[in-house]
C-alpha cells in the first residue's frame, strides 16, 4: 500500500534548525564584513577585487555563483519526477571548458585591453554600440532572473515552512544587498566559497540519507529503471518538439553554459579578479569541471530520494521543484534540516550578491564612463565606489521588488524566467561568435544577427505562451483540451522544445551575421590584430595610449591600485 503524505506541519521551524539558519546567515555577514576590510578604497578594488584573488577560491566560488537555489531545487526536482535526462549536461562541459579556456578568456585577459567588463570587447571588435546594447541587454537580464532566484525559493519555503515569500525574499535581498555593496566583488567571492562548502557538505548528506534509508537491496539505478527514470531509447531520438531529449539537452546546453561561462559578466567579472591568463583559465576550468561534478550530485541526489519514497511505499503531496525541500524539511534530522536551509538561502544569495555586483560594475564601466554621463570617466575612485554602492542598491531594490510581484504571476513564473533567459543570453553569445571566430564582420552585421536572433525567440515565446503542449516547461505535461489553431499553423514551428532556445538564437544570430558580412571587404588588420581567433598571436593595439600593467615605466610613483586604474577608464581607440 502506498502512503500519500501531504504538507500539513511546518518541521522547519523549531527551534534547532531556525539556530543553525541564523548562525549560517550570522556567519556569511562576518565573512562579508571581513573580505571587506581594505576592499572598496579603490574602484579596482571594488570592481576586482585587487586582481589578487586565490585560485582556488575563485574556481569553488564559481559553484554556488552560477548554482542558484533554482538549480538546488529544481535540478533534483526534474529528475524525481522525469528520470536522470539531466546528466546529458554533464557531456556539455566537454566542449564548453576547453571553448572558455583556449577561446573566451585570452581575449578577455589581454593586458593591453586594460578591460573591466566583457563588453568592453565588444567596444574594441566592433563599436560602442554594439557594447552598449549589450551591456543593457545584460542589464535587463540581471533585474529578471535575479528577480526568480529570490522568488522561487520562497515558493518553497512557504509550502513546507509556511514562512512568507516576502519574508524569505527581504532576508535573502537585503543581507546580500549590504556584504555586496560594503566590500564589492571580494565579499561576493569568499561569500560564494562559503556558500559553496555548504551546499556540498548539505548535498552529500541529504544523498547518504536518501540511500541509507531505502529499503531494498535493489540500487537507487536499478530502482529508477524498474519506474521509467533512467533514459530510454526514445530519449536518444531527435524529436525538436519532445522537452526531455537527449540532443535539445546536451547542445541547449552547451550553448548556454558556454555563453554563461564563457561571455557573461557575471563569469567573467571573476576571471578579471585573477592575476594572470593562466590562473583566470584555471579557474574557469576548475568552476566548470566542479559544477559538472554538483551537476551529477544533484540529479543522483533526485535520482536518491525517488528511490527511498518509492523502496518506502510513500508518494509525497508536492511539485516537482519543492520535493527536495519537503524531504530535507520531513525525513532528515533537525539541525541538519537548518543547515540545508542555510545551503539554499546562500545559493540564492551568491548567484543574487553575483548579479549585483557584475550589473553595478557594467552600468558604470559600459555605460557611464563609457558615455561620459555624470562626469564618470573623469571621477575619482571615492565617487566611482561612491556610486557604484548606490547602484548596487538600485539594482537590490528593483530585484527584491520583481520577487515580490512575481507572486502574482503565477505558474508561469518559470516560462517567464526562460524567456528572460534566452532573449537576453542567445543573442549576446551569438555576437561574441562572431566577433572571436569570424574576421569580416563588422558592427553592422552583428547587430542584423542579434534582430533576427532576438525575434525568432519572441516568436518561439509567443508559441511557448500560446499552445498549452508547447508550455510544458521542465517536461511537465498539461491536458489540453483545445488546442488554438495558430499552434498547427503560424505557430507551429515555435513549438520546439525550450531546450533549443539558446542554441537556436544563437546560431541564428551567427548565420544572419555572416551572410550579412559577405558584402563586407577584407578586415583592416590593424584594427582587428589581437581581436580575432586568426589574429590572436598579433599585438592589440587598441587601448594601446593606456599604461601597460607589466610595464615597469608605468608604475614609477604609482601605488598598485593606481596603476590598474585604466581597467575602469574611459575606452579609446588607438
Amino acid at each position: 500500500t502506498t502512503t500519500t503524505v501531504r504538507m500539513t506541519d511546518h518541521a522547519l521551524s523549531s527551534p534547532a534548525n531556525l539556530t543553525v539558519l541564523l548562525l549560517f546567515v550570522g556567519v556569511s555577514i562576518g565573512v562579508g564584513v571581513w573580505a571587506s576590510l581594505g576592499a572598496g578604497k579603490s574602484s579596482t578594488s571594488y570592481f576586482l577585487a585587487g586582481k589578487d584573488s586565490n585560485v582556488i577560491v575563485t574556481a569553488v566560488s564559481l559553484i554556488s555563483g552560477i548554482t542558484s537555489g533554482v538549480s538546488f531545487l529544481g535540478i533534483p526536482g526534474y529528475t524525481f519526477h522525469n528520470g536522470v535526462a539531466m546528466y546529458a549536461f554533464v557531456l556539455s562541459y566537454v566542449f564548453v571548458i576547453p571553448f572558455v579556456w583556449f577561446v573566451c578568456i585570452p581575449f578577455f585577459a589581454r593586458k593591453e585591453l586594460n578591460i573591466a567588463t566583457a563588453y568592453e570587447y565588444l567596444e574594441a571588435r566592433f563599436s560602442k554600440p554594439v557594447r552598449t546594447l549589450a551591456a543593457i541587454t545584460f542589464l535587463v537580464r540581471v533585474v529578471l532572473y535575479m528577480g526568480f532566484v529570490l522568488y522561487a525559493p520562497g515558493i518553497a519555503l512557504q509550502a513546507i515552512a509556511g514562512w512568507e515569500v516576502y519574508k524569505t525574499v527581504l532576508v535573502c535581498g537585503i543581507v546580500a544587498t549590504l556584504y555586496t555593496c560594503k566590500g564589492g566583488m571580494k565579499s561576493v567571492i569568499w561569500t560564494d566559497f562559503l556558500a559553496s562548502l555548504a551546499m556540498l557538505f548539505g548535498i552529500f548528506y541529504a544523498m547518504t540519507e536518501a540511500i541509507i534509508g531505502k529499503r531494498g537491496h535493489d540500487n537507487i539505478f536499478i530502482v529508477g529503471e524498474k519506474n521509467d527514470r533512467i533514459w530510454s531509447h526514445d530519449f536518444f531520438k531527435g524529436n525538436l518538439f519532445e522537452p526531455v531529449n537527449f540532443w535539445a539537452m546536451f547542445i541547449g546546453f552547451t550553448f548556454n553554459c558556454a555563453g554563461q561561462i564563457g561571455t557573461d559578466q557575471i563569469a567573467v567579472q571573476r576571471y578579471l579578479t585573477t592575476p594572470s591568463i593562466r590562473s583566470a583559465q584555471i579557474s574557469a576550468a576548475g568552476g566548470g569541471l566542479l559544477n559538472c561534478f554538483v551537476t551529477i550530485l544533484l540529479v543522483t541526489l533526485g535520482l536518491s530520494i525517488f528511490a527511498y519514497y518509492k523502496t518506502n511505499d510513500i508518494t509525497p503531496d508536492v511539485e516537482s521543484d519543492k520535493i527536495f525541500a519537503y524531504f530535507f524539511a520531513k525525513d532528515l534530522h533537525e539541525g541538519v534540516s537548518g543547515l540545508l536551509v542555510a545551503a539554499l538561502f546562500a545559493t540564492t544569495m551568491s548567484v543574487y550578491a553575483g548579479g549585483l555586483n557584475a550589473a553595478s560594475t557594467c552600468l558604470i564601466v559600459d555605460i557611464l564612463q563609457s558615455h561620459k554621463l555624470w562626469g564618470m570617466h573623469e571621477a575619482d575612485n571615492k565617487r566611482v565606489v561612491y556610486v557604484s554602492r548606490v547602484a548596487t542598491v538600485c539594482f537590490g531594490l528593483a530585484s527584491i521588488a520583481m520577487a515580490i510581484a512575481a507572486q502574482w504571476l503565477g505558474q508561469s513564473i518559470s516560462l517567464i524566467t526562460s524567456a528572460a533567459q534566452a532573449l537576453c543570453n542567445a543573442p549576446v553569445f551569438g555576437i561574441f561568435l562572431l566577433g572571436m571566430l569570424f574576421s569580416n564582420t563588422q558592427s553592422r552585421d552583428v547587430l542584423i544577427g542579434y534582430t533576427i536572433s532576438l525575434a525568432f525567440i519572441v516568436y518561439c515565446l509567443a508559441a511557448s505562451f500560446s499552445c498549452p503542449e508547447a508550455a510544458n516547461n521542465a517536461g511537465s505535461k498539461s491536458n489540453i483540451t483545445h488546442i488554438p489553431k495558430a499552434c498547427d499553423g503560424g505557430l507551429y514551428a515555435g513549438r520546439i522544445s525550450e531546450w533549443w532556445y539558446a542554441a537556436a538564437g544563437s546560431i541564428l544570430c551567427v548565420l544572419v551575421g555572416l551572410i550579412s558580412s559577405s558584402c563586407n571587404g577584407k578586415a583592416n588588420p590593424r584594427k582587428i590584430a589581437g581581436l580575432t581567433w586568426s589574429s590572436r598571436q598579433e599585438k592589440c593595439l587598441y587601448h594601446s595610449s593606456q599604461p601597460r600593467q607589466d610595464d615597469p615605466k608605468s608604475h614609477r610613483g604609482k601605488t598598485k591600485d593606481e596603476t590598474l586604474e585604466p581597467l575602469l577608464g574611459s575606452v579609446q581607440s588607438a
